[in-house]
């Protein structure tokens, strides 16, 4: 049975893991339990560094959300309170109207 012959972009995994490039040739060539354990040890870092970055995203979503949902419940508060004033409005000038008041006309003379 043949083996095929892996290849591995030391340079990729050196820079994506913060990891000399020359201990990852070394790693691939002659592995020692000191390289491995060095490797193994930047991993860690890197999966903590990711666990964090991917707590404070899921943190800023959900406050995001919050945010949203808060001014969108504002508007329609605010939009509410202007229908209100805008037919109260109307209601008044109803009745002053009804009740033979010069309101707006009167005042341009």
């Amino acid at each position: 049975m043949a083996t095929a012959a892996v290849t591995v972009n030391t340079s990729f995994i050196a820079a994506s893991y913060s990891f000399p490039e020359y201990q990852l040739d070394a790693l691939v060539e002659a592995p020692t339990v000191d390289l491995v354990k060095s490797l193994l040890t930047q991993i860690e870092i890197k999966a903590r560094e990711y666990q964090t970055k991917d707590a404070d995203k899921l943190r800023t979503e959900v406050e995001l959300d919050t945010v949203i949902r808060s001014n969108e419940n504002r508007v329609r508060q605010l939009k509410d309170s202007a229908d209100k004033g805008s037919k109260e409005i109307e209601s008044l000038q109803q009745k002053l109207s009804q009740e033979g008041v010069c309101v707006w006309s009167c005042l341009s003379l």
